[in-house]
């Protein structure tokens, strides 16, 4: 890392956690957003020393606040930031890091289709493809989803069984969901024929 960037982060991570590590990461993200070269820097330091396992396990509270300042600038450059940090993820990543990436990614709504993807061409037992179909997922629970992008994820689910990242529980969520309204659409046509039957009768 860079001698700046390096002591940047050194200083935040001295906040040890709590409210002035949320706002100190607020305020980088606030500059990031603004255009400031330094800060998005850190940021991409940042994210880069996160993808250590062992960086989540003695200092996840530090890298949740990392994927969050990041989100929140909400420009296409963090969306690309945060899906190279996706797919660089070590096999061997945490599931709670897969499903934080997997939280955040919906924020981008509809740009953010092409590239998941894209994810999910990755290896079937990867964390970036894990990370494709939990973010997929997230998006038809919001309602994010339609024609052709529900269809899609339907198909997607049809050949996933499950992995390491706890993704199954999404998808089940999904998979009753999705079951749920296509027998409350049954349901409402039969209602319909049922009108036009008995209008035809009188």
């Amino acid at each position: 890392m860079r001698t700046e960037s390096s002591e940047i982060i050194g200083s935040i991570k001295d906040q040890a956690g709590g409210y002035h590590m949320v706002r100190a990461m607020q305020d980088l993200a606030s500059r990031a957003a603004a255009g400031e070269s330094l800060a998005q820097e850190v940021l991409q330091d940042m994210l880069t020393e996160c993808q250590s396992p062992e960086c989540w396990t003695t200092n996840s509270q530090y890298c949740s606040a990392v994927i969050h300042a990041v989100a929140s600038i909400g420009s296409l450059r963090s969306m690309q930031m945060l899906l190279r940090y996706a797919r660089a993820l070590p096999d061997n990543i945490s599931f709670g890091t897969v499903d934080l990436i997997s939280s955040v990614l919906p924020t981008y709504r509809r740009i953010i289709m092409g590239p998941i993807k894209d994810l999910l061409g990755e290896n079937e037992a990867s964390a970036a493809r894990a990370v494709g179909i939990q973010t997929l997922c997230n998006l038809y629970l919001e309602g994010s989803l339609q024609g052709e992008e529900t269809a899609y994820l339907e198909q997607i689910l049809k050949d996933f069984d499950s992995d390491g990242y706890l993704t199954q529980h999404v998808a089940d969520l999904v998979r009753l969901e999705m079951a749920y309204k296509e027998k409350q659409a049954a349901a409402d046509l039969d209602e319909m024929l049922k009108g036009f039957l008995v209008g035809d009768g009188a």
